[in-house]
């Protein structure tokens, strides 16, 4: 369900929280972006510093937080030699 901020009751906030900063989700994340801001909502990105999509978000009107996360195979999957 989607909330209200309590300090700004006139503006619903989108939060994205992203991993991956280049390809698909990138550029989807950054659609979403643009699309958001121009229906008057305002929009959060937070990812891993590097990659096109902070600076394209911020272009586009979003909020832009480093997230320092990283890919990491998941526990027992299999590893590449």
């Amino acid at each position: 369900m989607l909330q209200r901020s309590w300090t700004e009751q006139s503006q619903l906030t989108v939060f994205h929280l992203v991993q991956p900063v280049e390809g698909g989700v990138a550029r989807v994340v950054n659609d979403l972006v643009r699309a958001q801001t121009g229906a008057g909502l305002r929009t959060v990105v937070a990812c891993p510093p590097g990659g096109a999509l902070a600076s394209e978000a911020a272009e586009a009107g979003a909020r832009v937080h480093t997230w320092p996360a990283e890919r990491a195979p998941a526990p027992g999957s299999p590893r590449r030699s």
